[in-house]
């Protein structure tokens, strides 16, 4: 009987490991969910402090996205920017093969477009219906959009006289 008393014991140690780790996991997740919910409210400031105490700019959601996909998503220019100086990648794609552009450019934020493309976002990737950021910003007939992105894909070339 004293056998008994002691595995009892160890599996009461055991359950209340397995709830200290499903409290740590639901704590995660609590976590994950404020940082989507003030990346979509554009709140630079609560962004930047979620950084700060350690949480990854790269975390996803149930559908593969970012806090950078919700921050372009609804045109937060200085969201953006703390989660692009942060380290956030301007190409991550989610389930359905959105960047971050794409997203900018689909809804006609071209401030946000601007910064991606300032920080390296690949205009040339498609989602998984094969559409660019151009075409998605000539869809919604965002001109502003179309602009930057045309800016971004002409070099600054000068073609001189006399070499023909």
């Amino acid at each position: 009987s004293a056998k008994k008393g002691r595995g009892g014991q160890q599996q009461q140690q055991r359950g209340g490991q397995k709830d200290k780790e499903g409290g740590r996991q639901k704590k995660r997740e609590q976590t994950a969910m404020a940082m989507f919910a003030v990346a979509t409210s554009g709140d630079a400031v609560a962004v930047k402090k979620q950084i700060e105490m350690g949480m990854s700019v790269a975390i996803t959601d149930d559908r593969g996205a970012t806090p950078l996909h919700y921050a372009s998503w609804y045109g937060h220019l200085a969201t953006v920017e703390v989660l692009l100086s942060a380290g956030a990648d301007p190409d991550s794609r989610s389930g359905d093969g959105f960047t971050p552009l794409h997203l900018a450019s689909a809804f006609g934020h071209s401030p946000v477009v601007r910064a991606l493309i300032k920080a390296g976002a690949d205009s040339s990737l498609q989602d998984r219906d094969g559409h660019t950021s151009m075409e998605l910003a000539r869809r919604g007939s965002h001109h502003t959009v179309l602009q930057v992105l045309g800016e971004q894909k002409s070099p600054s070339v000068h073609v001189g006289r006399g070499n023909s």
